[in-house]
């Protein structure tokens, strides 16, 4: 954590990416699922989906790396403790 400044470390997301995999309907209904599949010691690993109708076929895949970074230097830093903690539960739940 920063002390120079009194902030904390922020996430930036350097890596995003995204491929539409089919068609969402508008008007329609949209869910999203969110997992982790990696928690490392700056950064997370998201995988996200876009899903629309009765079925287990995402219509959208991405994955986003957010890294924890100093407030002052913007150099990677640890995952804030209350943070991790939080992750750490959704990082261990079973990959589908």
């Amino acid at each position: 954590m920063s002390t120079s400044v009194g902030f904390p470390p922020w996430g930036w997301s350097p890596r995003p990416a995204a491929r539409s995999v089919r068609q969402l309907n508008f008007p329609g209904d949209v869910q999203a699922g969110l997992a982790i599949t990696k928690l490392g010691t700056s950064s997370i690993v998201y995988r996200i989906g876009l899903f629309q109708g009765d079925t287990d076929e995402p219509a959208a895949i991405g994955k986003f790396v957010h890294v924890y970074v100093d407030s002052t230097t913007r150099k990677p830093t640890p995952i804030p403790d209350e943070i991790r903690a939080a992750l750490e539960p959704l990082a261990s739940l079973p990959k589908r």
